[in-house]
């Protein structure tokens, strides 16, 4: 397991997803209960859009909060926006400051259309983990969506001056001064 898990790994980042599949499953005859394998298994399957196989493997999976945010992206993915809400409820209920957790939570809510409850995740989370400016640009996003621009407007001027050159921050800086009438 030692020296599989670090070949999963590479074979993944190098996106042979095939390959990483067999050194995960290699992995999992010997520990059925391996996390990390489980986890490697189920992201090499998500990343080759086989969403099913991905939540067939999580269903009966040990409790971890990385392999359950697993199980919310493959049933996201799928199209089933309810079953990841659920799960992912589950998961900030025992892990309120899992950040990613909210992040996700709030992704799924911007493709359920329901920015007002995407804008709170995304708050949470970027409480929860100030630096993520990911976190920060969907928060943006969901309160230009809200037009909640005085809300807007101080976060992203702080993403203006982290990344004062990318397109996005620039973009959005002119759409809430636009939308408070600047």
């Amino acid at each position: 397991e030692q020296i599989l898990l670090p070949l999963g790994a590479a074979f993944s980042e190098l996106n042979q997803q095939d390959n990483a599949i067999e050194v995960f499953r290699a992995i999992l005859k010997e520990n059925s209960q391996s996390i990390k394998a489980i986890d490697g298994l189920t992201k090499a399957l998500i990343a080759e859009k086989r969403y099913t196989a991905a939540i067939a493997e999580l269903k009966n999976a040990p409790p971890d909060e990385v392999l359950q945010l697993n199980l919310a992206v493959a049933y996201s993915k799928n199209g089933n926006t309810d079953e990841s809400l659920k799960v992912l409820s589950a998961i900030v209920k025992q892990h309120p400051s899992y950040a990613q957790g909210h992040f996700n939570m709030g992704a799924v809510y911007v493709q359920q259309n329901r920015f007002g409850e995407a804008a709170q995740e995304f708050k949470e989370a970027l409480r929860l983990d100030p630096s993520d400016d990911v976190d920060r640009l969907s928060y943006i996003k969901a309160l230009v969506v809200l037009a909640q621009f005085q809300t807007a407007a101080p976060i992203i001027q702080e993403y203006r001056q982290r990344r004062p050159h990318e397109f996005d921050a620039l973009y959005f800086s002119g759409v809430v001064e636009k939308g408070l009438g600047n």
